[in-house]
């Protein structure tokens, strides 16, 4: 299994290295195309879902990463893959881009401080049960979680990682609960995460983790028919995605990204909430709202199709 991920991991470090070879005509600032990726290239190509040359790009910059022996920022490159991979479901992708990581830290161990390193590894165990669940595999998924929550409980104050990864964690057990229909401990697990996030100091962090937990309240309150709890938690998601989604640095691009996400399917809840309250108007707002971002979920459109349908029905 370990030499099928070298293999992997070496393939397309190789194949970035035609990518950079093509970059690389005059005066080639490596760090400028590096900062051109993320707040120019990338965002045009997700507009365009165009998921190979997002990819082909992070190859590049994760090739000029380990040219430049940056090992953290490599790691934060393949943490890009993998948020691609996911986000635009290339399952097969995303699997070797977890392998990939795996075999990065096994080889750059000695390059990172011991509980930098082990939270890495945490983290990206974390990912794997993320793609047991992404899959259908809940059971499995859960099995992780549970595993990964008292595995990172231990070690939850030796740094902020671990307690991100920790409130990540009792979020997908939240998320599995309430797939479940056990929707108690879906909230206990919710404001459990949300406890820990408070007690981020990385301010971006600790916004886009309490909007997604809130998000995930919203739409738990939703199917209990809560609907003033669920719109109260809809409203703090919305307003704390709105001041990640317009961060300008290059290094929020990820952030940036995933706040979009949570932003977009946000609003896909609030239409829901308020097709129930009987505000149609609304509800196509909201839709209209999500479309905007360009960030096309499976169910948008279908949603559309389901709000037009039942404004019609109670005329």
């Amino acid at each position: 299994m370990k030499k099928k991920a070298l293999q992997i991991f070496y393939f397309w470090v190789l194949a970035s290295i035609i990518v950079v070879s093509f970059l690389q005509f005059g005066d080639f600032d490596e760090d400028a195309y590096i900062d051109s990726v993320f707040t120019k290239v990338i965002p045009k190509l997700d507009q365009d879902r165009n998921f190979e040359a997002i990819n082909q790009h992070l190859d590049a910059c994760l090739r000029i990463s380990v040219d430049q022996k940056n090992w953290l920022e490599a790691y934060y490159m393949l943490g890009y893959k993998v948020r691609y991979a996911q986000n635009y479901q290339r399952f097969a992708e995303y699997c070797q881009d977890i392998a990939a990581i795996d075999t990065f830290l096994l080889i750059h161990k000695s390059d990172f401080e011991l509980d930098s390193w082990q939270s890495y590894k945490l983290e990206n165990k974390l990912e794997k049960a993320d793609y047991y669940y992404s899959t259908g595999n809940w059971a499995f998924a859960k099995e992780m979680y549970l595993q990964l929550e008292i595995e990172i409980s231990k070690n939850a104050l030796q740094n902020e990682r671990n307690a991100i990864n920790l409130a990540m964690t009792n979020l997908y057990l939240g998320v599995l609960a309430r797939s479940e229909g056990d929707y108690e401990a879906a909230e206990g697990c919710f404001l459990k995460g949300l406890e820990i996030q408070q007690s981020f100091k990385d301010e971006k962090e600790k916004k886009r983790s309490t909007a997604l937990s809130n998000k995930h309240l919203g739409d738990l309150f939703l199917r209990k028919g809560a609907l003033d709890k669920s719109l109260k938690h809809f409203n703090i998601a919305i307003t704390l995605y709105k001041q990640l989604i317009t961060l300008p640095n290059k290094e929020d691009q990820n952030i940036k990204q995933r706040s979009l996400n949570g932003y977009t399917t946000t609003l896909i809840g609030i239409s829901k909430l308020n097709q129930q309250m009987g505000d149609f108007k609304s509800a196509l707002q909201s839709l209209q709202q999500a479309e905007q971002t360009g960030v096309l979920t499976e169910d948008l459109y279908q949603r559309f199709g389901e709000v037009y349908l039942a404004q019609k029905d109670t005329n």
